[in-house]
């Protein structure tokens, strides 16, 4: 509520939120940069990127709404149907059982943390070491599960703040704990272990402090012992498929580390490429939530189908504005953004070499990712959940096999078979738009998806001709400053080239179009 009690307008929660998330990532992404110097792509930083992975995927997709798309709409619906104490009772019942769930997850890991960082891809020489530091991180997971029932009660009470910024301070102790271990060095598998009880410590007081924020306010939950009702059955088949699908890229990248953990560095190698073509995609995927599914759901609800593909046309294309320039530009500045972010202490040449391969590799996904995302977005309007969960589980299959017919393959091949399965995750979702919600692209969508394309490549003309003219300018052995420099111009050069031609072709109109 405002300090009249009027609530926040939808844009101010949405700048809020979205600069939120925004900051997180990128100090996340600072945070990753920070291991990388400390550990290089080595056997200590191999392990603990291995266990981190697992409480990473689940906070992450709890965090970026996995939860809130089954929980928000059943809690708001106890209230309108059975009143606030309903509500409030139902609420208190999914955090207890959500408690129950993770102390008996806790206990799980315990006894199978070994077995699970050698599945996970963790080599028998230091599963030890990864199972320890999966011990100490798993509170994370906790922590994010009860911070994302927490803010999911806060988001209906219109209070968005606290819950979206919780995040950016887990992410900041983080980061200045890795500022402190480069200025005092000490053994890095101890190293390892304090970042990995720090992660799961600031993850588990983050749920912690926003679930107290919850109990202190006005609407707070009704604890009661939880009982298997329809309600919570409700919830849970609404809840596990969408957190899955939120997923599928997570998870895909978890059957990659599963195979090439037993290469020496190749995980390490994997995981900071992923990062940084996951560092656009979560802008876009954050965006296309905002702005696209809103005005979809609309028109399904309405049952307008004519409106309803023109609206999946202008968000087919405002993910492919988008997405294709970032995965172009990613490919063509693959090596210089690896040696300006990674190939420092630890991390050598042929590690730099190998993780720009692997950019290059994961950043191909971005488009089909983002087409998978909108697909799947048709489907939910309509409230179908099957369809987008088939098409996952296509390409996640389709990853798997890949994989196993590779075993041996280098960085850029794994990533290269995670760009396969999001095509192919594409296609099975944009085939049954075709044949179960009828949905066909229109003569707009195919022209701007021409003009999308030409202004990708005028984009890269531009750069193969300033990235010419700078090597000349640069002397033999430049410094760093002056290479951070040099990719600060390509990259803003590229946004700008792209954005001229992009307004030139009016591709700007489909996208404020697709907020109506």
């Amino acid at each position: 509520m405002g300090p009249n009690g009027a609530r926040p307008s939808g844009r101010l929660a949405s700048v809020v939120v979205g600069a939120a998330a925004a900051l997180s990532r990128l100090l996340g992404f600072a945070r990753d940069v920070g291991l990388a110097v400390l550990f290089g792509a080595g056997p200590v930083g191999d392990a603990l990127l291995i266990a981190l992975r697992l409480p990473n995927l689940v906070r992450r997709v709890l965090g970026e709404g996995g939860l809130h798309t089954a929980f928000v709409p059943m809690l708001v619906g106890h209230q309108s149907r059975h009143g606030e104490q309903a509500a409030r009772q139902f609420a208190g019942q999914v955090v207890m059982c959500f408690v129950i769930l993770f102390g008996l997850l806790a206990v799980l890991v315990q006894i199978l943390a070994v077995p699970l960082v050698l599945v996970l891809g963790a080599p028998s020489q230091t599963a030890d070491l990864a199972s320890q530091a999966l011990v100490l991180a798993f509170p994370m997971v906790a922590g994010s599960g009860l911070a994302a029932l927490a803010s999911a009660i806060l988001a209906t009470r219109h209070r968005f703040a606290l819950a979206a910024w919780s995040g950016v301070l887990v992410n900041i102790v983080l980061v200045l704990a890795l500022v402190w271990l480069k200025d005092h060095p000490i053994a890095p598998d101890i190293s390892a272990m304090w970042l990995a009880g720090l992660s799961g410590a600031a993850g588990l007081v983050q749920g912690a402090v926003l679930l107290l924020v919850v109990q202190t306010s006005s609407w707070s939950p009704i604890w009661t012992r939880p009982r298997w009702t329809p309600d919570l059955t409700r919830f849970l088949v609404l809840c596990v498929p969408g957190m899955l699908i939120a997923a599928s890229g997570q998870l895909a990248f978890l059957i990659l580390v599963s195979q090439a953990g037993q290469q020496s560095g190749l995980v390490s190698q994997l995981y900071f490429a992923d990062r940084v073509a996951q560092l656009p995609f979560g802008f876009i995927a954050a965006v296309l939530a905002i702005v696209v599914l809103p005005a979809i759901s609309r028109h399904a609800l309405a049952a307008n189908r004519t409106a309803f593909a023109q609206g999946m046309d202008r968000a087919l294309v405002w993910s492919l504005v988008l997405a294709l320039p970032a995965s172009a530009g990613l490919v063509m500045l693959a090596d210089p953004i690896s040696h300006v972010l990674f190939e420092h202490g630890a991390f050598d040449h042929a590690a730099r070499h190998a993780t720009a391969g692997a950019l290059a590799g994961f950043a191909l996904a971005l488009p089909a990712l983002a087409i998978g995302r909108v697909s799947a977005h048709g489907f939910f309007a309509h409230g179908r959940i099957k369809e987008p969960l088939l098409a996952t589980c296509a390409g996640l299959a389709s990853v798997l096999v890949i994989c196993l017919l590779h075993q041996q393959a280098d960085a850029r091949s794994f990533a290269l078979s995670l760009s396969a399965g999001a095509g192919i995750e594409m296609l099975v979702g944009l085939g049954f738009l075709l044949v179960r919600l009828g949905w066909r692209p229109g003569r707009a969508l195919m022209r701007d998806l021409l003009f999308c394309l030409i202004a990708t490549v005028a984009m890269l003309a531009g750069l193969e001709l300033l990235s010419d003219s700078l090597a000349r300018m640069m002397p033999d052995q430049p410094g760093f400053g002056l290479e951070i420099m040099a990719l600060m111009v390509k990259c803003l050069s590229g946004v700008a080239i792209y954005s001229l031609c992009a307004l030139a072709f009016g591709l700007f109109g489909p996208v404020r179009k697709a907020q109506n």
